[in-house]
């Protein structure tokens, strides 16, 4: 079922083997279960993941980053999906992940725990995307949430 490698796509995996450690360690402080080097998809799958198309913005909200508990409810109340693939960095040179939402993925996350400090989700139907930005401004840490929908 998968096509082929490209060449570029030969050369980023070969490069990313270099930050598969960082890669699952991240994954490791953001989820609620193990993920290992098997459960990631092939680059050739990750490139047409990460190929869809944005939906309509949905919600864009900024929360304080502790309040996790916001986070949820706002997932909760706006989302549709649970199943989603799981976007932060190295995720286009390692392969990406799918997660159940709300049981996979540790909404108790730190500040500290990604070095990319995005999040981007994509439901397995390719109808709903989720990104988190987490970032400080004047010693206050902040979370956005952006959920976009295709109708």
């Amino acid at each position: 079922m998968d096509e082929k490698e490209t060449l570029e796509q030969k050369k980023r995996k070969i490069y990313g083997k270099q930050y598969l450690n960082q890669y699952l360690k991240e994954l490791k402080n953001i989820l609620t279960k193990d993920i290992n080097e098997k459960d990631l998809l092939s680059i050739v799958i990750t490139d047409k993941i990460a190929q869809n198309e944005r939906g309509k913005l949905l919600i864009k909200d900024v929360i304080l980053f502790d309040d996790k508990e916001a986070l949820e409810n706002i997932l909760e109340r706006c989302l549709k999906s649970k199943q989603f693939y799981l976007f932060i960095s190295h995720s286009l040179y390692c392969g990406t992940c799918k997660i159940n939402l709300f049981t996979d993925f540790n909404f108790k996350f730190s500040f500290e725990d990604l070095s990319s400090k995005i999040i981007n989700l994509c439901s397995i139907d390719f109808r709903e995307e989720i990104i988190l930005d987490f970032y400080e401004e004047d010693n206050i840490k902040y979370l956005q949430v952006e959920i976009y929908e295709i109708i």
